[in-house]
């Protein structure tokens, strides 16, 4: 146990002499190895830094890049808003332009229907009544209401089978004819086609008024209907 003691001893004790003599020469490598260490440290800070400001710099780009994306797919949104209103006040005032030249129409040829009739041939040809605009804008009518399309529909038929009667009127050959007879009575007709446009109008000039649009009427008060003889 002493005979194995004594080679570790004599190691130690050159090892401490080596250290002593070369005290200054150990302390120079340790502050070499700590500066690199240390050079180490701030190369991995500075790439680190480098690093995450480029990782800002996309994450900054990529959501500018978002914001404009969303700035354009907005203004696009109003772009499609604003074209959208325009084409429903556009079909609006069409509706109510077609609506009124239907109830000149109607008022026109309710002076075509007196109580006695004694030339059927002196009516007019009754073929302009059909030629309105009444089915061209029932899509119109529809984006008001379904009510607001079946009264303009409702027009145009009524319209319609007012022509039938008048041409069976002008068909006529016996003699005076009473407006009343089986030959032709286009009055109902057309006043059913009156009353229909009549409230057509009401819903579509209420709807131009909640849109802050002055209303233009034409022709009497919607209570102030032609009466006849």
């Amino acid at each position: 146990m002493i005979t194995l003691c004594r080679p570790a001893a004599t190691l130690l004790a050159q090892v401490s002499s080596w250290l002593a003599d070369h005290a200054l020469g150990v302390q120079a490598a340790a502050a070499i190895v700590s500066l690199l260490f240390t050079l180490a440290l701030v190369i991995t800070t500075i790439a680190y830094a480098v690093i995450t400001r480029r990782i800002l710099a996309e994450s900054r780009k990529s959501r500018e890049a978002t914001e404009r994306q969303a700035d354009a797919a907005n203004a696009t949104l109003r772009l499609l808003q604003q074209r959208d209103e325009e084409d429903r006040i556009r079909h609006l005032q069409e509706l109510r332009a077609v609506i009124a030249d239907a109830l000149d129409l109607a008022r026109t040829w309710m002076g075509h229907v007196p109580g006695i009739i004694p030339n059927p041939q002196a009516i007019p040809d009754p073929s302009q009544i059909t030629e309105n605009r009444l089915l061209d804008v029932r899509s119109h009518a529809r984006r008001i209401s379904a009510h607001c399309e079946r009264l303009v529909f409702d027009a145009h038929t009524a319209l319609r089978n007012a022509k039938a009667q008048f041409e069976k009127l002008r068909q006529a050959t016996h003699g005076p004819t009473s407006f009343t007879s089986v030959a032709g009575r286009p009055q109902p007709f057309l006043d059913a086609a009156y009353d229909s446009l009549l409230e057509a109008r009401r819903i579509v000039d209420a709807n131009v008024r909640s849109e802050g649009e002055p209303v233009q009427t034409s022709g009497p008060p919607p209570s102030a209907a032609p009466t006849h003889p």
